[in-house]
Parts: structure tokens; sequence; C-alpha cells
């Protein structure tokens, strides 16, 4: 690594006099900031610590990095986080002592300082360049408090798609991401010598609220407090701390016997997340929390020695009073790209005229196929309540692009349409893109390793009368992976191929322009990606409308690294059980290994909001359930409904799970379920 600057002075008394002499004497100004001498740790243990081979080989030359002035920490990338001792300032005097910081100081006497790598999946025009620094800034400060005084982010490094190979942190043009890290994922482990366990943070251009039904900017409260959260599992090796386990039977369970009978029912354990959290903790509840618990605190000190676990909690929040971050970008990424957009609702009535009546704008996925639509597809999320009145930004969008629109209205076959950005950035007519028969979507995991960070994966069509003409996978951020029916297969099942990224979306193509985008997600990982006890089987859809929980109070989770499961969205599965109606989207689940039973396999959909119900009385005259895909018809399973809570819960077990608890089942196992409404029985 090249060399840093050995001391930086921040704010000292000469800078500060000299700024009062050039404002008018009767304002002056006056800095409330603290005169401040980082010096770089050099005989500290792990002062300088690079980042893992298989990242490094990834990061793009720093030539490609404009160059900023008064640079204090080089012009290498390949460092992770170095280590300084904070002179703290002599009272009465000009200099810092060179003793540690004390008294009502804010600072310890040490400061890690991150080198963060942030990379683009398009290229941002200037004022979202500017909201990810005050983001990024704003991170800092509350990973300063969190940790009480011995981290921020030194500096935060914006690159476009050239570096979403060895990025920190992915920012997709989807604003339908849920946030996504590996525990540990920015450190080497000494089990894994070609650092395959290397992951990065993956977000979305904004945090999606379910609730607001739009994107939240990362530089608002509930964003950079999401980005610290992930910051801790990746950086600092801290695992959630929101999963709670409950006990349930089955209501009208009783044993025959006397009125009066006390019997112990046969109780199934449920592993989900706890909305009502009382904790300090930014990573059980990141909103209004701003502290780590002595026993996260404790683990931190572990992997960074020069931390004392023992300093108690600050009064906050506080801010880092140093100019820090600093903040470089790639050349040419703070350029004006063009800036072309989805019409609004309101100034295309004839555009939205083609959709179903009950079609909800945050049901309506958009997705950019780039030029020919072979090399790249940037998914963009969802239309947002704004859509209503404000038109929704392409990121990444070209004039000759193909905007492919996908609506999931309820209760109905999904509807596909496409249209083409003309010269101007306008889009042509919406065509009718919608294939003859849409079919069902399955992207298979493949076997893997106990120690393999991910499995290859196969592509499988089910009631494909009209087979596509063309099939790919794309990874995030990747190019097309072209995908065909193996030979020698029955029915249309491609060969095992490895993929870049976790996420990504399957492309069907037939003639006349007709298409068909699902997104799929895998889940688990490599030994140690979360720690022991935790939940080790991290898996669920990319926009967190599915998710599985397991918990493992036992045996190191290294006994489950060789479980995947991929999770995609099974368009086309629509209905109910008779008389009831969806309330959420078709999920596959597939594995490729028999889940655990011993860790309490947890299914957990999130559902509509209540609050968008069109009437009312259905909250009083039905329940959810979750459903199970069972010979060709939607059957109801017994569900767990938490009071005020968005989502409804199944145990995993022998009568719900199928083929994915089924240790004999064959290699391929895939389940599909969906939250619905089920009408109450008329007595």
């Amino acid at each position: 690594m090249a060399q840093t600057i050995a001391t930086m002075t921040f704010n000292p008394p000469q800078a500060a006099a000299a700024a009062r002499e050039s404002v008018a004497a009767e304002q002056p100004l006056h800095s409330e900031a603290p005169f401040v001498q980082l010096e770089f740790d050099a005989p500290g243990e792990r002062a300088d610590v690079a980042r893992v081979a298989r990242q490094r080989r990834g990061i793009p030359s720093a030539r490609t990095l404009a160059v900023h002035a008064a640079d204090p920490f080089g012009p290498e990338l390949d460092w992770a986080y170095r280590c300084y001792k904070v002179h703290a300032p002599n009272p009465g005097g000009d200099r810092p002592s060179g003793a540690p910081p004390g008294g009502d100081s804010v600072f310890q006497e040490y400061l890690y300082l991150f080198n963060v790598l942030v990379a683009l999946e398009w290229q941002p025009d200037e004022p979202y360049l500017q909201a990810l620094e005050w983001a990024f800034r704003r991170a800092s400060d509350l990973l300063f408090d969190a940790t009480n005084g011995w981290m921020a982010f030194g500096q935060v490094v914006f690159g476009g798609p050239e570096f979403l190979d060895s990025a920190d942190i992915q920012i997709m043009a989807s604003n339908r991401l849920l946030p996504r890290s590996w525990v540990g994922g920015l450190h080497s482990d000494v089990r894994y010598p070609d650092d395959e366990k290397y992951m990065p943070i993956r977000l979305g251009r904004g945090l999606w609220s379910d609730r607001r039904r739009d994107a939240i900017a990362w530089e608002e409260p509930e964003g950079y407090r999401t980005i610290v959260h992930e910051w801790g599992h990746y950086a600092l090796k801290l695992r959630d701390a929101y999963l709670e386990t409950r006990q349930l039977a089955l209501a009208g369970q009783a044993l025959p016997g006397a009125d009066g009978t006390l019997f112990r029912p046969a109780l199934r354990t449920v592993v989900m997340p706890r909305v009502g959290i009382i904790s300090e903790s930014i990573m059980a509840a990141p909103e209004g929390a701003s502290e780590l618990l002595q026993q996260q605190r404790d683990d931190v000190a572990a992997l960074y020695p020069r931390m004392r676990a023992d300093t108690g909690p600050h009064v906050g929040p506080r801010q880092l009073p140093l100019p820090l971050p600093r903040f470089r970008r790639q050349e040419g990424l703070d350029g004006s790209p063009e800036a072309l957009f989805f019409p609004a609702r309101s100034a295309a009535p004839a555009l939205y005229g083609r959709l179903p009546d009950a079609t909800r704008l945050e049901h309506c996925w958009l997705y950019l196929l780039k030029g020919a639509g072979d090399g790249q597809l940037i998914a963009q999320g969802t239309l947002e309540a704004r859509t209503a009145d404000a038109p929704f930004r392409l990121l990444g969008a070209a004039p000759g692009d193909t905007v492919v629109l996908v609506a999931e209205t309820r209760d109905r076959q999904p509807l596909v349409l496409s249209a083409t950005l003309d010269a101007a950035g306008q889009l042509a007519e919406l065509a009718d893109a919608t294939p003859a028969a849409i079919p069902t979507i399955d992207v298979l995991p493949g076997a893997a390793d106990a120690r393999g960070r991910m499995a290859s994966v196969a592509l499988r069509l089910s009631g494909a009368a009209d087979p596509p003409a063309q099939a790919a996978l794309f990874p995030l951020g990747a190019a097309a992976v072209p995908v065909a029916p193996a030979a020698g297969q029955p029915g249309w099942l491609s060969q095992f191929t490895a993929v870049k990224t976790l996420d990504g979306h399957v492309l069907l193509r037939w003639p006349g322009g007709k298409y068909l985008i699902s997104p799929f997600s895998q889940g688990g990982g490599p030994q140690t990606h979360t720690p022991s006890p935790a939940n080790p089987i991290t898996a669920g859809s990319s926009d967190g409308g599915a998710m599985l929980f397991f918990k493992n109070d036992g045996p190191p989770n290294e006994a489950y690294g060789q479980v995947k499961v991929v999770t995609t969205l099974a368009r086309g599965l629509a209905g109910a059980p008779g008389g009831g109606r969806e309330r959420g989207y078709a999920f596959g689940i597939a594995s490729n290994a028999a889940l655990p039973a011993e860790l309490s396999p947890t299914l957990v959909l999130y559902t509509d909001p209540l609050f968008l119900l069109d009437d009312e009385r259905e909250a009083m005259t039905g329940a959810l359930r979750i459903c199970r895909w069972q010979a060709g018809a939607w059957v109801a399973l017994p569900t767990y409904i938490p009071p005020g809570y968005p989502f409804v819960v199944i145990p995993l077990d022998g009568a719900s799970a199928g083929a994915l608890l089924d240790p004999t089942a064959a290699d391929v196992r895939v389940e599909y379920y969906k939250a619905c409404w089920i009408p109450a029985e008329t007595p």
C-alpha cells in the first residue's frame, strides 16, 4: 500500500485566526471545532489493514479518480481501514499536548477511519452525488456515535459500474432492493485462502417504504441509519439483534377429557422479526437507536485491538467534529447525464389506460434493456405513489433503450407492456408484450461445498406451452448469461452455471417483442458469514417480500454452509383458494438440500397494507393465510398472524414445507407460497 500522511492536523488556531481576519470586525465568526491531530498508529497492531485480495484485484486504477487537493490518505484504494492516535488540545496552549483526550472530549485515544468504496450501477447526476455525500457524512457521524468515538468514515470514493466488483457498497438503480450484507464481508478468514467470503453491501437507489409506497432518500434518517446498520454487519462482524422465537399451538387444539383438564399442547417454534423492539442497539432497531450494547462492543474490540470496550455510551447523538469523510469520485462520474423519465399518471392517461383498473402503481415493475437488450438489464424497481403526479426517473436510460413494464394486478395474470425510448428520450406508445402463456420461472441452486461462497444455478421453466426463443440470467450489474434447455433433460431445464452475484433477473424473449422478467435471490453463504448463534441461512426474495429465518443456538454455523436457497418471484401463479383474494406476490423457494428441521425454519411473507383495502370489511370477514401450491391449486395453511405486524408466518414443517424439508426428495426441491385473504366460513 502507498504511504499515508503520518499526521493530520485539523482546526489549528492559526487557521481560525486567519478566518476571523477575513470577516468584518463587527461580525466575528468563531469555530467550536477542537484543535486535533491524528497521528498514524505505525506501531499498532492492525493499524493499516489491506483489503482482501479478491477485492483488491477488482479495483480499477486509481488514475481513474479525479484528483483532489490536500488528500491526506494518498491515491491508492487498496486499504480497508487505518488507525490513528488522537492528540487532544493542550488547554491554554496552541498545540495538542500529546496526552489522550479526556474530560468532555468526544474523542477516544484512538480513531479508526474506514476507506469506503461505493459503486453505482448507473452514471448519476450531480444532485444525486451531492445527496450521497450528505448521506455518508451523516452515516459517519452516526458510526462515530454508535462506537463511542472509536470509528468513522475517513474517505468515501464514488465510482461507476467499473467499481461494482470491488466495492464495499453497491448502489443499484432499483428502488425495491432490500439492503443486504454478509457478516464480516470486509475481512479475510484463514479458512478462505482465496478470500471468496468477500461480498459487498447491496443497496437500491433509496430505502423502500411499504407504508409510504416510495423510496426514502439515503440522506434521510431512515436511510443513513440503515447504511450504518449494514456496515455493522460488513465491517464490525455484528449480527442482527431483531429476531425472536415464539412457541405456537394450533387454534382449537384440545385433548379429550373432562372439563378443566390441563395439558401441554404440541408447540411449534417460529423465528420472526420483532417489530416493537425496546433496544438502544442500532443492530436491533436503526430507527431512534444510536448505540451498541456491551456484548457488541466486546465483539468489535476483539476485532479492532486499539478499541476499549469498557467505554460507556456517550450522550448523543454526537457529531465527528472533523472535516471527514473526504470524498473522491471517478473521473467523469459527476457529469450531467440526460434525465429520462417514465411519465406521471396524470400526464399520460392514455398510457396508463392500458393497465387494469385495479393496478396499483407500486405493483408496476420497470426494467430497462440497454441497446439490443442482450448486454445489460437495469431493473428500476416499481413505480411509486408519487408517480401519480410526478414522473419516475429511469436511471441509466438512453435513447434506443427498451422499457419493459410488468404490471402485477392482484387476482389477475400479469400484463407486460414495452416501448422504446426515441431519439428525444420519449417513450413511444406502449405495446402489449405479454407472452401467450406465462411459464413459472424457477432458479435452482446446485450442489455446494460447506465452505462454498455461492452455488451455481440452473433455470427451469414449467407450464411453457410456447417456450421462449431466448433466455438469459442477468446477475445484478453484470452482463447477460445466456441459457438454453440442456439436452436429455425432461422439460425446459438448463445446465448449471456460475453467476457473479447473489441477486439477479431472468429474462425470457419470444418472437414479436414478447417478454417476461422475474427477479431471483440466492441465500445461504460460506462458513462464518453469520457467527453462531445466529441465523445461519439468510434467505428470501430480493425485495424482502418473502424471508426465511432459522435459529441456531447449538452447533457452529459451519454445519449448514452447503445449504443454498434461491427465492424467485413466481409470476403467473395467480389465484387464491375458493372465494379468496391475493394479498401478496407468489414466490418459488428452491433449495439444494433439505432445510435443517432442528433450526425451526420459518417462512415470513409480507402482505399488502390493510389501509390500502378498497373494502375495509374484508379485514373483519376473513383472515390472511399463507397458501401453498399443491396439485395445481392454492391450499391455505395454518398461519400465524402477529397482531399489528405487516406480515404473516408459518413454521416450515412436514405439513407445510413439502420437498423443502424432505431429505429423501430429488435434487431439485421447489415449493410455492403466497399470502391470500380467505373469507370466514359461514356458520
